[in-house]
């Protein structure tokens, strides 16, 4: 009942993690848990791409372009797996055809 609205709440560890600040966090608390392999893991090139991803993936309207791009690439290649195939003989042109 009391604290930050639920839509705040959800938000709140996106906000802490995010960006440069968010990775040095993300690394002092490894050093906290004094985990060197976690610690090793963190100061990578991997985990820093790993971080942007996740960054991209938690806006909604990234993600929502992301969706929409794989979509239409799953769209222009079975478009053009039917072309083929219609060229090759494998499908018939009464398939094609949508009445």
């Amino acid at each position: 009942m009391f604290g930050p609205p639920s839509h705040t709440r959800r938000l709140l560890p996106r906000a802490v993690f995010a960006h440069v600040r968010g990775r040095a966090r993300c690394s002092a608390l490894a050093g906290k848990l004094r985990i060197r392999l976690l610690a090793r893991l963190i100061r990578t090139p991997a985990f820093t791409n790993l971080h942007e991803g996740f960054a991209m993936l938690a806006h909604p309207v990234w993600l929502g372009a992301g969706v929409l791009l794989r979509v239409s690439d799953l769209l222009v290649h079975a478009a053009r797996f039917m072309l083929v195939a219609k060229l090759v003989g494998i499908v018939s042109s009464e398939f094609m055809r949508r009445e």
